[in-house]
């Protein structure tokens, strides 16, 4: 279907809603996974099958919508065949964009075990979280996105924050006996899996933003077409032998299947964040969960806020609040002539779609993948 455009308040309103959400999904997965991962059971659930699916339950759920929405095109097409044929024929090329972040992804998460084994804990969260900075320059670069100087400043003071939270409490991750080279190549896989993350959260915006006509139900289940596999792939290849021995649904309850299920709508959520924020406003709501989660466990787990901690999350708040100079603008760096708000118009990501993806100028016409 074709939709009419969307008015700026509905954009803004559904950008705010997106980011809201997002916080308060990833503070409940804290505080879930807390609880899943530090009781005591007989029969330990598997970590990837639990990722499996939130995927395969995400596909299911986009995939019924779409069905239900595709009743005109199937009548117009004369056979619901006749409707799929149409649809891969028009999505067909723009839905093999969307291996890119899958593959990306797929990459991203055996470097962080790979530097996970071979550094301490706290290195690793400090190499990590160069993607909030990485995910702003690539913003710029791919995007064409133009960012204030008061918004360059609050993307510093997140990055600090959110580096002062999680070293606050932190100690030695025991691999003090690891050789040099090993300490190298782990930090390296870090970065490189941090600017992987970074890259294909910002080519997933550019995907999601390259037609604003595109429901999010089509870009989840486009993802979902590569993410699927690749996740049968990581069960059976990286914890063949636990799920041999205890069955794929060894271990889940109803805790684990209310992680499973809270991740599986953070995909839309995030999705959403994608389309109607950005890429940077999502590391901020995320990191903003990180805080409230932790506000959440001073009651539910007896956390002791500390005052390392107090500072880094204040670092968080201030920059959250700086991000959007609508919100609040401090005269920090005033912008240079016709720059705006990161926050963006659609127009600005069009212009981007343009200059960066030419490819995809081929079949404008198309409802790209995702």
């Amino acid at each position: 279907h074709l939709h009419t455009p969307m008015s700026d308040s509905t954009h803004a309103f559904l950008k705010y809603v997106s980011l809201l959400a997002l916080l308060l999904q990833n503070c409940l997965v804290i505080i879930l996974t807390r609880v899943v991962k530090q009781r005591d059971v007989e029969v330990q659930f598997v970590s990837s099958a639990a990722v499996l699916f939130a995927e395969v339950i995400k596909f299911v759920f986009c995939a019924a919508i779409l069905l239900f929405d595709l009743q005109d095109a199937i009548r117009d097409a004369g056979s619901f065949s006749g409707a799929v044929r149409n649809a891969v024929t028009t999505h067909g090329i723009s839905t093999l964009k969307c291996a890119v972040p899958a593959l990306c992804y797929t990459i991203q998460n055996n470097l962080i075990y790979y530097a996970l084994s071979n550094l301490e804990v706290v290195i690793f969260q400090l190499l990590y979280q160069t993607k909030l900075l990485l995910t702003a320059a690539l913003s710029v670069c791919i995007l064409s996105k133009k960012l204030a100087g008061q918004q360059w400043v609050s993307l510093c003071l997140l990055f600090l924050g959110v580096v002062i939270v999680q070293l606050s409490g932190k100690k030695g991750g025991g691999h003090e006996d690891v050789s040099a080279a090993r300490q190298f190549n782990g930090a390296v896989a870090a970065i490189v899996g941090s600017a992987l993350s970074a890259f294909a959260g910002v080519y997933f915006e550019l995907i999601l933003k390259g037609d604003m006509k595109v429901s999010l139900w089509t870009r989840n289940v486009q993802l979902c077409l590569f993410t699927v596999p690749i996740s049968i792939a990581t069960v059976y290849g990286n914890d063949g032998e636990a799920v041999n021995a205890r069955g794929i649904f060894g271990g889940f309850d109803y805790l684990v299947w209310s992680v499973v299920l809270t991740q599986a709508f953070g995909g839309l959520i995030v999705a959403s964040c994608m389309k109607y924020a950005d890429n940077i406003m999502k590391n901020f709501a995320s990191s903003g969960a990180i805080i409230l989660g932790a506000a959440a466990s001073v009651f539910f787990f007896g956390f002791e806020i500390t005052l390392q901690f107090a500072v880094g999350a204040a670092l968080v708040i201030v920059s959250m609040a700086m991000y959007d100079p609508s919100l609040c603008d401090c005269g920090v760096m005033p912008d240079p002539p016709h720059v705006g708000s990161a926050l963006s118009d659609q127009e600005e990501v069009g212009e981007a779609t343009k200059l960066t993806a030419p490819e995809m100028t081929d079949d404008e016409d198309d409802t790209d993948a995702a």
